[in-house]
């Protein structure tokens, strides 16, 4: 009994880890069990859903988020993507936002080297219209550049996360899609 307790949770893993393979240059989707097996969501709720329909390509699945009521920031975080982008151009996040006002977020990149401080890692702010489907672009060159001390190592990216300034509002919204476009 103690062997299956170890056994199946690593054989779960190395499936998740295949299929997210098999899936790039789709970082995570949610059509899948790998997407929700390195996604976590912070100070509030993430639920698997289908994209309303005048947002919708065909009964798509997405990654449903809503904020919580407590401290400052809220969002979800990705663990362990791909590690390497070397060969990638550009970072990609296919949004909704089902709200009437602009939605305010910050995908932040770290690679394994991070040291948690604010000048150490990549942060974007960007801002996803009302009631807009978006694709946002995120320069992989750039990113490579943007820690104050050293170059980010590309072939070691570790986390990404995508989190809202609760100060600046409190709105819920779709992930469709992260990926890396070579």
């Amino acid at each position: 009994m103690i062997v299956m307790g170890v056994l199946v949770p690593l054989a779960w893993t190395g499936i998740n880890y295949f299929q997210r393979r098999v899936q790039m240059p789709e970082l995570a989707t949610w059509r899948s069990t790998s997407g929700y097996h390195f996604t976590h969501g912070y100070n509030g709720k993430i639920i698997s859903a289908v994209v309303p329909g005048q947002w919708s390509k065909a009964d798509e699945a997405a990654l449903f988020v809503t904020p919580g009521e407590d401290g400052r920031y809220a969002g979800v975080s990705l663990d362990e993507p791909w590690p390497n982008w070397d060969d990638g151009i550009a970072f990609e996040l296919e949004l909704i936002n089902p709200n009437d006002r602009d939605l305010e977020l910050t995908v932040r990149i770290e690679d394994q080297l991070h040291n948690n401080e604010y000048e150490d890692r990549y942060n974007k702010a960007f801002v996803v219209p009302a009631g807009q489907r978006i694709t946002q672009s995120f320069s992989i060159a750039e990113m490579r550049d943007t820690p104050a001390t050293r170059r980010m190592e590309m072939d070691r990216i570790h986390r990404i996360v995508l989190f809202q300034d609760l100060q600046r509002g409190k709105l819920s919204y779709y992930i469709c899609r992260i990926r890396l476009k070579r």
